[in-house]
């Protein structure tokens, strides 16, 4: 009978304490949770359009804040967005968008 008790009271407080592996779970599903939450606080780029009243300006649309950093290579004007992401279908191309302006391409870079 005593054998009994210890095995139920064994089995009992197995029940009750948490598992190692569920906290092996518990801590992936944190992780998750905050990868998401850092995805949201990205800023996404959800539309882009061409405006030549004055010259021509790339004009991205978004809810966030951006902070473009801009250089030139060549006859090339490049604006290095970090952190940013290009929320569309796919790539926005222009070309010929204006007089002396041969082509205006908006992309996602590999690794943010």
């Amino acid at each position: 009978m005593r054998h009994y008790w210890q095995l139920a009271f064994l089995t009992g407080s197995l029940l009750i304490s948490f598992p190692a592996w569920a906290q092996t779970i518990t801590g992936a599903a944190t992780a998750v949770e905050q990868q998401k939450q850092i995805a949201q606080t990205v800023p996404q780029i959800t539309g882009v359009r061409i405006d030549t009243v004055q010259g021509i300006a790339v004009v991205l649309e978004t809810a966030g804040v951006l902070s473009p950093t801009t250089y030139t290579i060549d006859n090339t004007l490049i604006a290095d967005i970090p952190n940013a992401v290009l929320a569309l279908p796919e790539e926005f191309q222009a070309v010929n968008p204006a007089e002396g302006i041969a082509l205006v391409r908006v992309t996602n870079l590999p690794n943010n």
